[in-house]
């Protein structure tokens, strides 16, 4: 957020700011994926699989979602956008 808070949206600008920041280890695995195919979109059943891992982790953890992603409220995730 640091490098770029206007891609976010003023709700989840304002919950990065009032909030502890909690990064999933799923995050930083797709970040990685990213940078080693040469940022190239992830294969859709890859990006579905870590969907779900971050999902999970939120539910478990009972941690809010900052994304723009859909698909993490659908899987049961509280999300914030």
């Amino acid at each position: 957020m640091a490098t770029a808070p206007e891609k976010l949206s003023p709700v989840a600008r304002i919950a990065c700011e009032s909030s502890e920041l909690i990064l999933s280890v799923a995050s930083v695995w797709e970040i990685a994926i990213k940078q080693k195919i040469g940022k190239l979109p992830l294969p859709t059943d890859i990006r579905t699989f870590l969907d779900r891992l971050i999902a999970a982790q939120s539910i478990e953890e009972n941690l809010s979602c900052i994304t723009a992603d859909p698909q993490i409220a659908n899987l049961g995730a509280k999300r914030i956008w």
